[in-house]
């Protein structure tokens, strides 16, 4: 087997196991932390403490849209394992339940740092009790899932993610971003009223 299918074999098999899922997304969450932390020395814009908040929600919301799929609908559909399955696996989803875990709280984690960002960009700054206060926060997050089922949907649409959505996983994806949503913003929401007093 060449070089480039054993790396390929050995990246398409980790993580194994729970606790390397955890550990994987532990290790790539913590290196997108520190090179959002560096490239703000250099551009100085160090990010703002909700951001991390968020990125925090953002791992959760994930977590709680698996946990949804996985109580109430096939997990193996569920659309990371299915893409790392198609992508970068061999096709079979039995085999990358536990890759497609750490792919999606990774990147959901990501992902939702990003929502304080877009919030402040989209109201034009002094946007911090749209999104880092309940309950509004819930409302935002939401909206903020739902921006991102659109761009699933697009991504879908264009062959990205390699999966197919039937008009009936369309309902079920929808509320698996909205889970998400929810979670972020409960989240991200207790910044102003519990945890920036205590910050100071």
């Amino acid at each position: 087997m060449s070089t480039e299918g054993n790396v390929r074999n050995r990246v398409a098999e980790f993580p194994r196991s729970t606790s390397r899922v955890a550990v994987g997304v532990l290790v790539s969450i913590g290196l997108g932390i520190a090179l959002r932390f560096v490239s703000g020395i250099f551009i100085g814009d160090q990010p703002h403490p909700v951001t991390y908040l968020s990125l925090v929600g953002g791992g959760l919301g994930a977590t709680a849209m698996y946990a949804f799929v996985w109580r109430f609908d096939d997990d193996l559909r569920f659309a990371p394992i299915e893409f790392w399955a198609n992508v970068v696996g061999d096709g079979s989803t039995d085999e990358y339940r536990y890759q497609g875990i750490y792919l999606h709280v990774t990147y959901g984690a990501l992902v939702g740092a990003f929502f304080p960002r877009l919030m402040q960009e989209l109201a034009g700054g002094g946007a911090g009790g749209l999104f880092a206060a309940l309950p509004l926060s819930l409302v935002t997050g939401a909206g903020f899932g739902l921006l991102l089922f659109v761009l699933g949907i697009a991504y879908a649409q264009l062959g990205f993610f390699r999966l197919e959505l039937s008009p009936d996983r369309v309902g079920v994806f929808l509320l698996e971003h909205l889970v998400y949503g929810v979670v972020l913003g409960l989240v991200t929401g207790l910044w102003i009223p519990v945890l920036q007093p205590i910050v100071g």
